[in-house]
């Protein structure tokens, strides 16, 4: 499958609907029926592109947090992006509490990573894992990403839903072609 890296990810918008804080954590989940749609969103690494455009705009440092089954985990970031890689987050189909104590550890450190960075992104994952909405429940707000030709988002509200909390807002969706 050959990716269309036109996307472009309207930083703009996104920069405006972002919670007026110091520090902000926002979680980026993927709605993807099929794992290749996954994969089309981890190739054009959308939530890299939200970081870089968010840097550029603000001036301050951002911080991504992955799994760490990215290919391209080993990649120098750019000055000013700190990745973090968090082993939970893998979709392993696993609840997220059988990894109890890296999980403890991962939510303390991430105290620090907002006290060091104005944007924290977190790579959810597909929403229909239960390690998306775990962490999810660590952001101040929620951005979700689906294919255009995945017509599913209106029939996933309900699955949606389970993830709306007092405290955390959803952003908005963008929707990417693959080609």
């Amino acid at each position: 499958m050959e990716l269309n890296m036109d996307c472009v990810v309207p930083i703009d918008s996104f920069v405006r609907l972002l919670p007026k804080r110091p520090s902000v954590c926002i979680g980026v989940g993927f709605l993807a029926s099929r794992r290749s749609g996954l994969e089309v969103f981890r190739g054009m690494d959308l939530v890299g592109q939200l970081a870089l455009g968010w840097m550029g705009q603000s001036h301050s440092r951002a911080c991504v947090v992955r799994s760490t089954d990215r290919l391209h985990a080993a990649r120098s970031a750019e000055p000013g992006l700190q990745e973090v890689y968090w082993d939970w987050l893998v979709e392993s189909g696993k609840d997220p509490s059988e990894f109890s104590g890296q999980v403890l550890r991962d939510v303390a450190g991430l105290t620090k990573i907002r006290g060091e960075h104005g944007l924290v992104l977190i790579e959810l994952g597909s929403t229909d894992s239960p390690t998306a909405l775990h962490a999810s429940r660590l952001c101040d707000g929620l951005v979700l990403v689906a294919q255009s030709a995945d017509r599913s988002v209106g029939k996933s509200k309900a699955q949606l839903g389970s993830f709306e909390r007092s405290d955390c807002r959803w952003l908005g969706y963008w929707t990417v072609d693959s080609v």
